[in-house]
């Protein structure tokens, strides 16, 4: 005769004479999982090569893809690294395409320490945490035009730095200073600047402060680039782009031109990035509304 608990079939031994028996229940574990297909994949990625996720972690995930799908936003990302797990290895999946080798970023230098990865995402404020992070895709094969791009990350912790680049190439004027791809934060006390193209035609910011919050830098043409916290414009260059080119040179993040070597330490980024990512330009509309659809998923996961 087969004993239920609810619908669940349980095992049970019998003690002794008194009718007293121990009972068992089976539980099969629910996989952690997103009902997005993209959501799901960047899910089991995460998983698979060790990070740890909840399941309230891995619905705020797919809500956030749902949410940049539903806005038309998504399909204008052009890399996203959401640094969720908690590792090295799995900070270093691409949200848009997580079994890519060529844009699963690679650790060079202290940033590779296990106590640099947390919850928080990449935390370069602990001791011994220089270094940067590449891909072997180039700027150029992530973007195709130079006046459309657009860049930007989420920073919960930052300090009074200086040349902090957190999104970056390893050549920054390969053809005098005309191929730039660069944001930093903060840059020369807490001047923050995005620049693409033209070395005068950046988008700078005196903060004032330590740059916490998101910076998001988007040209939209040869005369508009703009640079935005926390979804606002705060600083926007006409300045013609004129004989710019996309960089040839690998993405980096965290540090610029730190194939070099010297650049590791004096370039480096100093505080706690919880999201980065690129994509097509942006216009001020496209910017607010993914900055709102980033604010939920941030909220939902602690950061």
């Amino acid at each position: 005769m087969k004993t239920y608990l609810g619908s669940t079939p349980i095992n049970k031994q019998y003690l002794g004479t008194n009718g007293i028996y121990s009972i068992s229940v089976g539980v099969t574990p629910q996989p952690i999982t997103g009902s997005d297909v993209s959501a799901d994949a960047y899910i089991a990625k995460v998983i698979a090569v060790g990070g740890t996720l909840t399941q309230p972690e891995a619905t705020s995930i797919d809500n956030l893809f749902i949410g940049l799908r539903a806005d038309g936003l998504l399909g204008q990302l052009v890399y996203m690294y959401p640094f969720m797990g908690g590792t090295a290895d799995s900070h270093a999946i691409s949200g848009l395409e997580p079994t890519s080798v060529s844009k699963t970023l690679l650790w060079v230098g202290d940033i590779s320490q296990s106590l640099v990865h947390t919850s928080a995402g990449v935390d370069k404020t602990v001791a011994s945490s220089d270094g940067y992070a590449y891909t072997t895709t180039t700027v150029d094969t992530y973007h195709t035009n130079v006046n459309d791009v657009a860049f930007g990350g989420y920073i919960s912790t930052a300090v009074t730095n200086d040349l902090g680049f957190l999104v970056a190439h390893v050549a920054e004027q390969a053809l005098s200073g005309l191929d730039r791809y660069q944001l930093n934060t903060p840059y020369n006390n807490d001047l923050v600047y995005a620049g693409s193209g033209r070395f005068d035609s950046l988008a700078i910011y005196d903060n004032t402060i330590p740059a916490v919050g998101t910076w998001i830098g988007s040209r939209v043409s040869s005369t508009d680039i703009q640079l935005y916290k926390n979804g606002s414009s705060v600083n926007t260059n006409v300045t013609a782009n004129t004989s710019a080119v996309l960089n040839v040179s690998e993405l980096e993040l965290f540090s610029m031109g730190g194939s070099t070597g010297s650049n590791i330490t004096t370039n480096g980024f100093d505080g706690v990035c919880g999201f980065i990512f690129g994509a097509n330009g942006l216009s001020g509309a496209q910017v607010s509304t993914f900055q709102t659809r980033l604010n939920t998923y941030l909220t939902a996961i602690g950061r």
